[in-house]
Formats: C-alpha cells, structure tokens, sequence
C-alpha cells in the first residue's frame, strides 16, 4: 500500500545519505576520518526526523530506522578509530626506532605512565625518563613492527596489545631480531588521541619437565 512505500522509500533515502556520508570520508587510515564522519553526520538526525516527521510512519518504525543508521554509523566509527588507533601505534613505535623526540612528545600525553624492563619493576611517570633514551648516540639502525594487535575501545579510551617485533643492524653490520609483549592505553584529548600509559614485557619462556 502507499504507506508501506513510503516506508521503503524514505529508508533507502535515509541509508543513501549515510552511504554518502561515510563515501565522501577518505581513507579509514586516516586520521583525520573519525573527526568528518562526525562532523557529516549531525546533520544525519534532521534529515531522517524531517523524512519521518509527517505523521505516516509509526513511532516504532521511526524507532528501528533510527537505531539501525546509528548502529550502522557506530560500527563504521569503530573501524575508523581501530585502524586510527593502530596507525598512531605505528608512528610512535616509528619515532622511538628513528630517536624522533618532537613525534614522540606530540604523541604522549606529558602525565604518561609506564612499566617496562628497563625501569627495573618501577613504575614511571612523565616523559623524562623515556627521554633520556633518545640522547644516547645511535649505535645502528632499529625498526618495529606490530604484530596480533587487537583493539579494544571504550569510549575516547582505547586499549591496544600485540607483540612487538624490533630487527636491529649495529654499526658492524649484525642483525638481530627481539620480541616483547606490548600494551598501550590511548585516550582522547582536546580532540586529539594521547598516549596515556604503556606495558611492555620480554616475551616469556616456560620450561617443562
């Protein structure tokens, strides 16, 4: 009947803007997504009140339509702020292997605590004496790469663990390659994902028998 068409009609229009939306977005690695997707889509509930606001549709029709745009937009956010999350990851890993204090800095909040083995069971507060890494000469060349990371998000936080892989080359030429298990807690400020605290662990071993 009309009404039913008129239903089909202005979900498709409703699920069109979305697609749009999240189509008009670039890359889910870039960082900037999260903060467009945002952005395009507080126009999303004018629009869909606007369609359904004539009195045709019931509430719990408008209800259902409302909640799968959202959970639809949700999950596309999710992704987004995974692979944003993973990507500053990246970049922090990056500055810490090339001794790029500046990135490093921009990418940690100033209260950022830590345990890791070279604070001896300590726990450390504040950027100075992870900074004092970045003075020391570089004996060689170091990179990182992120392995099984898995995302957890809660809200502007978000919980990232894997196993780190560094290849280090010294000054003479020889290679080497160490593992640790890494987590890092990320949190939203000001707009802008901070590096709050980080625990990295030797990869371990058991011996049995």
């Amino acid at each position: 009947n009309h009404d039913s068409r008129e239903v089909t009609t202005k979900t498709q229009l409703s699920r069109s803007f979305l697609s749009k939306t999240l189509a008009e977005c670039s890359t889910p690695r870039d960082p900037d997504r999260t903060s467009r997707i945002r952005s395009r889509l507080t126009d999303l509930s004018p629009i869909i009140f606007d369609l359904l606001g004539d009195g045709v549709v019931k509430d719990h029709i408008y209800q259902q339509l409302s909640l799968d745009t959202v959970v639809h937009a949700q999950r596309e956010l999710e992704t987004v702020t995974s692979n944003t999350v993973e990507t500053l990851t990246k970049q922090l890993l990056d500055a810490i292997d090339n001794g790029d204090l500046e990135t490093y800095r921009g990418l940690c909040d100033p209260s950022l605590t830590a345990f890791e083995p070279e604070a001896l069971g300590n726990l450390v507060e504040g950027l100075g004496f992870h900074e004092t890494y970045f003075g020391s000469p570089a004996t060689g060349k170091r990179k990182s790469s992120i392995r099984s990371p898995n995302i957890r998000l809660l809200g502007d936080t978000a919980v990232v663990a894997y196993v780190r892989l560094v290849q280090s080359t010294t000054s003479d030429g020889q290679h080497s390659t160490t593992a640790f298990e890494e987590t890092r807690v990320w949190h939203k400020i000001d707009g802008s994902w901070k590096n709050v605290h980080f625990h990295r662990s030797n990869v371990g071993r058991i011996e049995l028998g």
